[in-house]
């Protein structure tokens, strides 16, 4: 057994996702705590009404908790066995007396519920809810495994129940699955999970999925109005489907939504800033280095590397996702020796000093050594330079293909290197 407990934005949000999927007939309405209706007589405002009365007490922004309960495909459980499970659980995390819905979703292989409910009390006071998930959470879901004889969750699956899938471009461009939904399992976990301080970051991250956000080209009317869209992208990084808005999505990862993310990332991921320096400088004592041997080598530690490259096959950015400590950092925020061209000139000085070091090799180092444009040009197809896909009446679309989501492109540092001068000789 598995919970996910989360802390939505909006309670509405919350009750509409579940009851969305109550009117497609992916779920079901299988229980209430708290209420004095019968469950076949709540209706949508019954329902809503009862965790409002008790959020309108307290001043508390966080007063809302979305938690999953998910079982193994193997247990054997019915209705009732699924809402005493529930009502035991609530109850050992310390909800037992508060109002809850519980619903029974069905778009998944395995069983699972999922449970709405309120952390203020009827005299305004407010549940303690850190680190619930793994603390009190985490205890009842043991205790109830073996209450209930429950496929006991092991390390590997507790951790592939948090695993994100890559949108299914196939499915989608086959029309059998719907794109907001593809997007949205993304978005449920990505926004909130992951420490990122800007939208370069943050696409990043979602880049994995084969999902973009859009802010749009300054002069479009998404950017100005501070709108926020997201598209699936094919793989070659471009849109695949139409793009959608933020604020269809549960819960809305809307750009003010992020930026007040970006604020609290910023101090969140430090702790994590010097695990991947020191995963890359450890890369720097192999022999032969270049740019795809580092993106090769910190993908086999749970790192992924986006090089952004230009039109004209130069390396201009770099950001640095680590997929265990959930946090990303563009390479010139991890310090002075991390930016691309820093990353770039490092390798260069590393490789010229193999090169002094076997003498007599030349040949061989010469078919060791990978310029940089050649090295980066293999890559290019499977790593992303961010761009908008908002026309812009100024621009072509050619132009808006390959435009960068910042206009600011750093020389790259090959083309900033200058001719030594020659010395005169002293007759």
């Amino acid at each position: 057994m598995i919970a996910i407990v989360s802390s939505p934005d909006s309670m509405r949000k919350a009750m509409n996702y579940n009851e969305k999927k109550v009117d497609k007939n992916r779920a079901e309405f299988i229980h209430s705590n708290g209420y004095l209706k019968e469950l076949a007589e709540l209706n949508f405002y019954d329902k809503e009404e009862g965790l409002l009365r008790l959020m309108s007490r307290s001043e508390a922004t966080s007063n809302c908790l979305h938690i999953s309960l998910n079982f193994s495909v193997n247990d054997d459980l019915d209705r009732n066995k699924l809402i005493q499970i529930t009502d035991d659980y609530m109850e050992r995390i310390g909800f037992g007396d508060q109002p809850y819905l519980v619903y029974q979703h069905f778009d998944a292989a395995h069983p699972h519920v999922h449970v709405l409910t309120t952390n203020i009390k009827p005299d305004g006071k407010r549940i303690d809810t850190f680190r619930i998930g793994a603390g009190k959470s985490w205890t009842a879901t043991r205790a109830l495994e073996g209450i209930y004889g429950l496929t006991v969750a092991t390390d590997q699956e507790m951790k592939e129940s948090y695993t994100l899938k890559p949108v299914d471009l196939k499915r989608i461009v086959a029309g059998k699955s719907e794109v907001r939904s593809e997007i949205n399992n993304i978005l449920r976990t990505v926004p909130h999970k992951y420490a990122y301080t800007s939208l370069e970051e943050y696409n990043a991250i979602l880049r994995q999925y084969n999902v973009f956000a859009d802010r749009g080209s300054q002069n479009s009317r998404v950017f100005q109005s501070g709108g926020l869209l997201y598209t699936v992208l094919d793989d070659k990084c471009k849109p695949a489907t139409k793009p959608i808005k933020a604020s269809r999505f549960y819960p809305s990862p809307t750009m003010a939504f992020l930026q007040e993310r970006f604020k609290q990332n910023a101090i969140r991921r430090l702790p994590f800033k010097k695990h991947i320096r020191q995963l890359i400088d450890a890369y720097f004592h192999s022999s032969n280095v270049s740019i795809s041997g580092l993106v090769n080598d910190l993908s086999t530690k749970g790192i992924y590397t986006q090089l952004n490259i230009n039109a004209q096959g130069f390396l201009y950015g770099v950001t640095f996702v680590d997929n265990i400590k959930k946090c990303a950092f563009i390479g010139s925020d991890l310090g002075k020796g991390y930016s691309a061209s820093a990353l770039q000139k490092r390798i260069e000085e590393k490789q010229a000093a193999t090169e002094k070091l076997t003498p007599g090799n030349e040949n061989l180092m010469a078919a060791n050594k990978v310029p940089p444009s050649s090295d980066l040009g293999r890559l290019s197809s499977g790593h992303f330079a961010a761009k908008s896909f908002l026309p812009d009446e100024s621009e072509s679309f050619l132009d808006i293909l390959l435009r960068s989501e910042y206009s600011y492109e750093p020389l790259p540092y090959q083309l900033r290197r200058t001719a030594r001068k020659k010395r005169k000789r002293k007759n």
